[in-house]
């Protein structure tokens, strides 16, 4: 009954059809999809479990505790959400939204990127990134930017690796760490 209240308002991602599936080189077929309500159990269990390590470094992410409910506001609450599958399921996402923490250039903000624990590494999390970048490059957006906890050095070299360079320090609200927020410029 609950996904009945909610058909149509979660935005589409702007996908084109060759970016709805495609084939991995190390993981397979995967495909690429807007997320549903439907979805809302699995996409929690996903970014709680990809979100682990993080909250063993003591970090309060809300990914490391939020529930189902919370779950379904972000994919309500602005912007689009993205989420990737294989036979076995839902095993990586990416909210992408309209949005500069910075200046007023037309920037895509990346947020709640997650891949399956046993996944990381695997290269599907650069995958999501191209595919954001793409969608950023073919609607005229300058830059993609996205946020991560300062002291989550391993996301940091991450994102640096990709393109990515500090730009300045955020702290939010309830939050036990201060952020980064990171720029890509094309």
């Amino acid at each position: 009954e609950q996904k009945s209240n909610f058909e149509g308002l979660v935005p589409e991602v702007p996908l084109i059809d060759n970016e709805r599936q495609i084939n991995h080189p190390k993981l397979g077929y995967l495909q690429f999809r807007t997320a549903n309500t439907s979805d809302v159990p699995a996409l929690r269990k996903l970014l709680n479990a990809a979100y682990k390590k993080l909250f063993d470094m003591g970090l309060n992410y809300n990914a490391t505790f939020q529930d189902d409910a919370l779950t379904a506001k972000g994919l309500l609450d602005g912007g689009s959400v993205l989420v990737v599958e294989n036979a076995s399921g839902l095993i990586g996402t990416m909210r992408i939204k309209e949005m500069n923490s910075i200046d007023d250039r037309k920037c895509l903000y990346l947020s709640r990127f997650a891949v399956s624990p046993e996944l990381q590494k695997s290269g599907l999390g650069t995958t999501l990134l191209g595919l954001a970048e793409n969608i950023a490059r073919r609607n005229n957006f300058k830059c993609m930017q996205l946020d991560t906890a300062q002291p989550a050095k391993h996301l940091v070299s991450f994102y640096e690796a990709q393109g990515f360079q500090i730009k300045r320090p955020i702290y939010y609200d309830g939050k036990n760490y201060v952020s980064w927020i990171l720029e890509k410029t094309f």
